[in-house]
């Protein structure tokens, strides 16, 4: 159990105990039961319906749920199709401390959070690792929880979320300053100066910055290969794709895919 109490007025500790990857392309039903450890899910693929006492939760990808100990939690309603989410148990000394809410995170999942799950799995699931290690990834996690919680109550420009969230979700295409402009009639250097003003980024770095975070995504989360994910996302060869991920995080795609392996599977 690591002491976060060095981070916090209060003292705090964390323990990993498992977690894993679950898949499923059949009906089925979340168990209902009631445990002794907090749990996170974090939803890759499709509806997954989930209920904790009397409130109940239809959970899609990017979403974030975290169950509390002692309260009993389980599926309201058959999940039909193709459902992944990755899924830890952990113990904690004052949660309330750390001022994360239990509950629902809505549309909080992205790259940072496939890459940190993935590391804490991988650490939890190989041998040679010092005992703390999956501790001090699971602490990170939570650190990341905390933050996404704090940044989706500050309320900004309305104009500044609307252009950050319609890049996000177009993401997957090939989008320029200008082709964002012209979509909200503006001038691309008017956006660039808001945008640089409350994310301190321009416009075209922040485009560039969604984009490898889909990629990111994409790449832990999926098994479409490099040539596949280039036609996806809109590149015009493989060759590109390869030299823009490279150029922006100093690594190879395949050689990113390959950094967290070990992950525990589960399925129905």
């Amino acid at each position: 159990m690591i002491n976060l109490s060095d981070f916090y007025e209060s003292d705090i500790r964390v323990q990993y105990e498992f977690g894993g990857k679950f898949t499923s392309e059949e009906s089925w039903i979340h168990p209902r039961r009631t445990i002794d450890t907090y749990e996170v899910i974090y939803v890759l693929d499709g509806e997954i319906k989930l209920e904790e006492e009397n409130e109940r939760y239809i959970l899609t990808p990017g979403d974030v749920l975290i169950l509390r100990p002692g309260c009993e939690h389980g599926g309201w309603q058959e999940n039909s199709g193709k459902t992944a989410f990755y899924w830890i148990h952990f113990h904690a000394d004052n949660f309330d401390g750390m001022k994360i809410r239990p509950g629902l995170l809505p549309g909080a999942g992205q790259y940072r959070f496939s890459v940190l799950f993935r590391q804490l799995l991988h650490i939890g699931n190989t041998p040679g690792y010092p005992p703390y290690a999956a501790d001090a990834a699971l602490a990170l996690l939570l650190a990341e929880l905390c933050s996404a919680q704090r940044n989706g109550e500050t309320v900004g420009i309305p104009l500044v979320h609307e252009v950050a969230e319609w890049i996000r979700i177009n993401s997957m295409h090939k989008l320029t300053a200008e082709t964002v402009a012209e979509h909200f009639n503006y001038h691309s250097d008017y956006l660039c100066a808001i945008m640089r003003k409350h994310f301190g980024l321009r416009l075209k770095q922040y485009i560039n910055r969604e984009r490898i975070k889909l990629v990111k995504n994409l790449l832990l989360t999926t098994d479409l290969s490099i040539k596949q994910l280039a036609e996806k996302l809109e590149w015009e060869s493989e060759n590109q794709f390869i030299h823009y991920f490279q150029y922006h995080e100093k690594i190879g795609p395949a050689c990113f895919r390959d950094l967290y392996y070990n992950t525990h599977l589960n399925n129905h």
